[in-house]
């Protein structure tokens, strides 16, 4: 099954920001190409844990590839870091949306009394905590792809175009966000840190983005705000689906306008700490 609402375990779970664990962190990515007969994902994958990577490298728990499309798929994973899938395209259609996850399942009964990774309310009764054989141990973020899209993990394009009125101009398209330079000076094409340099408009650009996101899911007024459990991924765009992803990965239930700016702190990997890192190493430099 995919996870991305929250339920309620009796034990702790390792899911990203939230309090069970002191450093919450289970990342992955993909990337997908093919040949073919086959599809080719090369998966990345970041667990904070170290008693729980300790449990998989020891085949005490292992690590499984979600897949759901038609119906569900489960693959297991051989590394905790760095892994391969090949999958027969005659297995799986990637015609219409597919979500991916990972999960950490037990193999053998786990207890908890060594885990010094788990919250200080965990560890005080850590001795009487013991997962079961089957039981799932965390989950991962959750991402989103469709066969259709040309960008099926892009959520940022670029482009130069000399005729539009304003020197940058953010654009939505049905699969990315879209950032319009008049020239090439005006995006650092010319540094080496032109990437953070950037960030205040992706900045500007997840803004429009979730306030038009708003709009469209808030069951009154985008005052009002939305609820994120309620929103069915059959009735997003591409872009709408990437941004409904984002957030749930990152254990967002509900946004409103107040909230904007503390959702894209947590969905944007310190964008703006990098753009005021990069500024000031150039101001260093100088």
């Amino acid at each position: 099954m995919i996870y991305n609402k929250k339920a309620n375990f009796p034990y702790p779970l390792l899911i990203n920001n939230t309090k069970d664990y002191l450093e919450p962190r289970f990342e992955f990515d993909v990337e997908l190409s093919e040949s073919h007969s086959e599809f080719i994902l090369n998966i990345t994958c970041e667990i904070n844990s170290q008693f729980i990577k300790q449990k998989i490298r020891n085949k005490e728990a292992r690590l499984l590839l979600i897949i759901k499309s038609i119906d569900n798929q489960f693959f297991e994973l051989d590394d905790v870091e760095h892994n391969t899938q090949k999958i027969l395209k005659s297995r799986l259609s990637l015609s219409s949306k597919t979500t991916i996850q990972l999960m950490i399942q037990a193999i053998n009964e786990i207890g908890f009394t060594d885990n010094q990774d788990i919250s200080d309310f965990y560890k005080e009764f850590s001795r009487e905590i013991v997962v079961d054989k089957g039981m799932a141990l965390g989950f991962s973020n959750i991402i989103i792809f469709d066969g259709s899209q040309r960008n099926p993990y892009d959520l940022f394009e670029k482009k130069v175009d000399e005729t539009i009125e304003s020197d940058i101009k953010i654009e939505l398209t049905d699969e990315t966000i879209l950032i319009v330079y008049k020239n090439d000076a005006i995006q650092f094409s010319d540094f080496p840190q032109s990437r953070n340099l950037n960030n205040l408009y992706l900045y500007t650009g997840l803004q429009k983005a979730l306030i038009i996101f708003l709009i469209r899911f808030a069951e009154e007024s985008a005052e009002d705000g939305v609820d994120i459990r309620e929103i069915d991924e059959m009735q997003c765009s591409p872009l709408e689906e990437k941004l409904l992803s984002l957030m749930r990965s990152k254990n967002i239930d509900k946004f409103d306008l107040t909230t904007i700016d503390s959702v894209i702190y947590s969905i944007s990997d310190d964008i703006v700490t990098k753009y005021v890192e990069t500024v000031r190493g150039l101001s260093n430099e100088n």
